[in-house]
């Protein structure tokens, strides 16, 4: 059963262990008052793909009095009939034609080097929040030593109201990268060469934090039985992993899964969800040096900003100004949170500093006083625009006149993959200016990161950015 909080939805289930609810910064126990008054609704998770274009994060909360045990909220802001566009976090919505059918496969007897597996459904919101647990879940499967299977990316397509699609990983990035961390397999390659011997129908077994009865929920709801259904998996058996939390790289959390679950005994195991936080704890971070783009997804992006930009040094901007960002942003407003959805980005635990409304939801004033600020500093003479919403043309183009500078965005003609290399173009801007808050540009934050590339903030004092 869901409940229904304004606009906001919590659903049973926890992400995290109960034992370590006491870690959870101040801010995400605030949770429940930033929730407001509880009524009740019918199950959420149908509804979850219905606001495909709306803002999905989630927050540790602390145990919910209303409900037995604790559990994570899943905050969906705004309303999908009034939003219904083509926002760019939201745009992982992609649309697929026609209905996906499930995959079929011929079983061969191809080695794989492994101690076991891993694999989980990343039914937790878009790209930016899949992005993130994933960081989390090759941490946990390597301190298993596990070999991870790679999940596809489960996106929500605008022609598929309530449905779900699924993009295979390495449509998008490359898998052999991975592979210098620890062994991966992609979930088509582990269903059709290596499933049959390892986990056969009839011993599939299912992994939830509690029982629900008898049985782990593995297979109720959207995008959750769509998931699994694609590779025509059904459980013949549930297991509980209460008490288990997901940092393996300590020895004491390491050994509680080997000791509950030899792989003796349970040679995958299959998740309900991601092993993984978010936002991404800050230790996992480093991760995204082995997440890189697929040679499509770069040959796009490369091809972009040759043939539009000139392959000029530039300015990329991240405009997150939708509606369904704006309600959300209201939760800072008037608060002493130092943390929401991926502002650990910008403002790190333990920081001093305040996250402010503008930083979550800069206004038109602040865009253009920063771009113009940081056009004029680097001398650059383009400027590329990655938006869910409004992509400021007419006013960019106005403010950076004087500076003889060009603004740009890329045509919309594939909902697919077209949010995912605007990313990729965001990744290589020499220059770049992101939401604190936003998942999306938190991938860019990463990514840029580890190949040695700054990011700046809206709303962020230029001496405190980093």
């Amino acid at each position: 059963m869901g409940f229904l909080i304004k606009h906001t939805f919590a659903l049973h289930g926890p992400e995290e262990p109960m034992e370590n609810v006491s870690e959870i910064r101040p801010q995400r126990k605030q949770a429940h008052n930033v929730l407001g008054t509880i009524e009740k609704q019918t199950p959420v998770l149908n509804q979850l793909s219905y606001h495909a274009n709306l803002e999905l994060v989630i927050m540790r909360a602390d145990c919910n009095p209303v409900n037995d045990g604790c559990r994570s909220v899943y905050m969906i802001i705004g309303n999908a009939e009034e939003n219904f566009g083509g926002n760019l976090d939201a745009q992982i919505a992609f649309d697929v034609p026609g209905a996906q059918q499930p995959i079929s496969f011929v079983s061969d007897e191809r080695e794989h080097a492994s101690g076991g597996f891993v694999v989980y459904c990343p039914c937790m919101g878009r790209f930016g929040n899949q992005a993130e647990q994933f960081l989390g879940s090759l941490a946990f499967a390597k301190g298993l030593n596990r070999t991870l299977i790679l999940p596809p990316w489960i996106v929500y397509p605008s022609n598929k109201i309530g449905g779900s699609d699924r993009v295979s990983f390495d449509q998008w990035f490359l898998v052999k990268p991975l592979q210098d961390y620890i062994n991966v397999v992609t979930m088509e390659v582990f269903m059709k060469n290596i499933a049959s011997r390892v986990w056969p129908p009839g011993k599939r077994i299912g992994f939830c934090y509690s029982l629900s009865g008898d049985k782990c929920r593995m297979k109720e709801g959207n995008p959750f039985g769509p998931f699994w259904d694609h590779f025509n998996i059904d459980f013949d058996d549930y297991r509980q992993h209460s008490g288990l939390l997901w940092d393996t790289e300590e020895h004491w959390v390491r050994d509680g899964w080997n000791n509950r679950f030899p792989v003796s005994d349970f040679p995958v195991i299959a998740l309900m969800g991601a092993p993984g936080s978010f936002p991404v704890k800050t230790e996992n971070t480093w991760l995204q040096k082995y997440v890189q783009w697929s040679a499509r997804i770069e040959s796009k992006a490369k091809k972009y900003i040759a043939e539009v930009l000139r392959d000029e040094p530039f300015l990329a901007i991240h405009l997150r100004n939708g509606i369904d960002f704006e309600r959300a942003c209201e939760h800072v407003k008037d608060s002493s949170m130092t943390s929401f959805f991926a502002s650990p980005q910008c403002i790190p635990a333990g920081s001093k500093r305040k996250l402010t409304y503008e930083m979550c939801f800069p206004g038109q004033k602040e865009i253009l006083k920063k771009v113009k600020k940081v056009a004029k500093k680097t001398k650059v003479k383009r400027v590329f625009v990655a938006t869910d919403n409004d992509p400021m043309m007419k006013e960019l183009n106005q403010a950076l006149k004087s500076l003889k500078v060009s603004v740009h965005k890329r045509d919309s003609f594939d909902e697919i993959d077209d949010p995912i290399v605007e990313l990729a173009v965001l990744t290589k801007a020499d220059h770049f200016i992101g939401n604190c808050v936003s998942s999306f540009t938190s991938f860019a934050t990463r990514y840029r990161a580890v190949s040695g590339k700054p990011t700046l903030f809206w709303a962020f004092d230029d001496e405190k950015e980093t």
